[in-house]
């Protein structure tokens, strides 16, 4: 993919639950220029979900293959979520297949673990983009976000999202030779217009280096 011109990039944030009445993950992605041009004169075109993704596992299921047929010409995702209790933003580096027994904003943990599909899936999956590389090279520099790589991305909704888009992007290289990568962000819980105009910057700087 080096020698694109053009890439295009998937982005999602989530909607509210329990103890986050408005996301910031949604409200930093609405803000999200539509294309990103670089240095080098490549661009990137970004794809952003204008709705907020609920925050179900039975919606999420069914979400995440949709949106790879509806975006073929995608190169990359990255889907956006809140911790709450961080002071920095966390680039995650795998997901966990389960278990995911906290309930979501239905009531419900995921009902489908325990099927024959799911048993046979792998236990977890890493994101093929090399996250510390990433933060070195876009987060090293003075008075720049702190951002940090994490190895648990919480084991709820955006554990849950991340682990069946790497899936949908195992699977498609796996059938047809078509390489999607991706990452998940954590945002902080600070929603005011410096929270969200940090959070624009630090979104811009994570998807400009992925196609480095």
């Amino acid at each position: 993919m080096s020698g694109k011109a053009q890439y295009a990039v998937l982005v999602t944030g989530f909607g509210p639950f329990d103890g986050v009445e408005e996301n910031p993950s949604f409200s930093v992605i609405v803000t999200l220029p539509t294309e990103i041009h670089l240095p080098d004169g490549r661009s990137i075109r970004l794809y952003i979900h204008r709705t907020p993704v609920p925050v179900a596992y039975d919606h999420v299921l069914k979400l995440v293959p949709t949106l790879y047929r509806q975006y073929p010409a995608m190169d990359y995702f990255v889907h956006v979520g809140v911790n709450a209790e961080a002071e920095d933003y966390q680039i995650e580096k795998r997901a966990r297949k389960g278990d995911y027994v906290r309930k979501d904003v239905t009531g419900r943990g995921f009902e489908g673990s325990d099927s024959e599909f799911w048993r046979s899936l792998p236990q977890e999956l890493s994101t093929a983009v090399d996250v510390d590389r990433l933060i070195k090279t876009a987060f090293s520099g003075e008075g720049t976000p702190k951002v940090s790589a994490s190895e648990d991305a919480g084991l709820f909704l955006c554990e849950f999202i991340y682990y069946n888009s790497l899936l949908a992007a195992k699977n498609l290289r796996d059938e047809g030779g078509r390489n999607v990568s991706g990452v998940f962000v954590h945002v902080p819980g600070g929603d005011g217009p410096d929270d969200i105009r940090i959070g624009r910057d630090v979104l811009v700087a994570i998807i400009s280096e992925l196609v480095a």
